[in-house]
């Protein structure tokens, strides 16, 4: 799987997740299965991931630069897990809706909070361009942080009726998905070095399968057949039988 296409799926879930709760996919913001995934998946690629590379990104790879990657994805795997922890909604709800999208507003909020710290803490990276990469990838998130909080604030404010509570749950997830996330992939898969860093670090590796899980992009195993129930044998009968004819009894004479 591309990097930047599950990159995309992670780095975006917080504005994924709120989709379902009743806002338009967009192309900006990576909703998954939706437009974005297939107009991030016309852009550039910076070469297959993992074993199928063969050389160019992971050749160019230096320790340093893994390690200093694998940071960067560390705190985003705690964002992403941060922005996923409130239960969805269980029915359409207006009321329910509203409930469950102030919560992950709320959430998104404070985990880009969380992660702007986190990536303000980092070392320079030892890589040409990351610095570039970190420093766009915190315009990002400041704006997802901003965009949320402006989202929540205007969600509480709307009025308990169903109309408006649709309405405002709408907007809110059109805001959120309207911030450019995809700023910083660009960057990475247009630096192979960069990008070949990113395919090393493991804490980047499990954000790939995460998203990859996340978006369904694993191959679904076939549902396994459930052994047919061999048709129970009737115990078989046996033969009743028949009753032996009684002989007669010879009859003692009379005294």
């Amino acid at each position: 799987m591309r990097p930047h296409l599950t990159l995309l799926a992670t780095v975006a879930a917080g504005a994924v997740v709120l989709a379902g709760c009743g806002g338009g996919e967009t192309d900006n913001a990576g909703g998954q299965g939706g437009p974005a995934s297939g107009s991030a998946s016309s852009s550039a690629s910076p070469g297959p991931s993992g074993s199928q590379q063969g050389g160019q990104g992971n050749a160019q790879a230096s320790p340093e630069g893994v390690r200093w990657m694998d940071g960067f994805c560390g705190s985003l795997a705690e964002f992403s897990a941060s922005s996923q922890d409130t239960p969805r909604p269980q029915s359409q709800d207006p009321a329910a809706l509203k409930k469950s999208m102030t919560t992950m507003l709320g959430a998104i909020d404070q985990g880009a909070d969380k992660f702007l710290s986190d990536l303000d803490a980092m070392d320079s990276s030892p890589t040409e361009g990351g610095d570039q990469f970190l420093a766009t990838a915190k315009d990002s998130y400041r704006k997802l942080r901003s965009t949320a909080g402006e989202a929540k604030a205007e969600l509480d404010k709307a009025p308990n009726s169903d109309q408006a509570t649709k309405q405002a749950v709408q907007s809110a997830s059109s805001k959120l998905q309207q911030v450019d996330l995809q700023k910083p992939i660009k960057q990475l898969q247009s630096n192979p070095q960069l990008s070949g860093e990113f395919q090393q670090a493991p804490e980047c590796r499990k954000l790939l399968q995460a998203a990859q899980q996340q978006q369904g992009g694993g191959q679904q195993q076939p549902p396994q057949q459930q052994p047919q129930q061999q048709p129970q044998q009737q115990p078989q009968q046996q033969p009743q039988q028949q009753p032996q004819p009684q002989q007669p009894q010879p009859q003692q004479p009379g005294n």
